[in-house]
């Protein structure tokens, strides 16, 4: 099986989304470590997606601290 997903975090200040940006790497490796602990019953489950959200967002937080106010997004999410 096959899952494709794009995210999109918007963050609250110009120095979270430049913290971002310098750590994208870093983000990008949490967020597929998040991905690749789900097996595809988990990740198919409903209410599995707002799950990773909040996953998504902690890893997030973990980089701009946890008082930056962001949001996750998954404007792609595929599974075949």
């Amino acid at each position: 099986r096959f899952l494709m997903t794009s995210v999109a975090i918007s963050v609250g200040t110009e120095d979270a989304q430049k913290a971002l940006s310098e750590r994208q790497v870093e983000l990008r490796d949490r967020i597929t470590t998040i991905l690749e602990t789900r097996t595809m019953a988990q990740l198919t489950a409903p209410g599995e997606r707002d799950s990773l959200k909040v996953k998504i967002a902690a890893a997030a937080a973990a980089i701009v601290g946890p008082k930056v106010p962001l949001r996750v997004f998954l404007p792609q999410f595929v599974i075949q």
